[in-house]
């Protein structure tokens, strides 16, 4: 599983997402690095916000901005995320 803690950007092939996945029913999302290994990283709501439009064999870069105060709770923090998205560059996926 990805650490943005560790490694705050993320850049690859997006192949897919599972989804409905542990107690908190989250999204976990698949890319692929490029020296080919495929790593994971979960999913949250301002992450999944942006990864909707984003289709499998995309280039991405996702990078972690660390925790911002919640305009609309109250003494909570979110953990932002800011997704691009290359359209120059795409990878047919293989369905298995």
């Amino acid at each position: 599983m990805w650490d943005f803690n560790e490694n705050p950007e993320l850049e690859g092939y997006y192949i897919g997402k599972k989804e409905d996945i542990g107690e908190n029913h989250s999204n976990i999302y698949q890319v692929e690095l490029d020296n080919g290994e495929i790593t994971e990283l979960w999913g949250s709501t301002a992450l999944d916000t942006q990864m909707i439009a984003v289709k499998a064999g995309s280039r991405i870069k996702i990078v972690y901005e660390g925790l911002i105060d919640s305009p609309k709770r109250k003494g909570k923090q979110y953990k932002k995320f800011s997704v691009f998205v290359d359209k120059d560059l795409q990878k047919d996926m293989i369905p298995f």
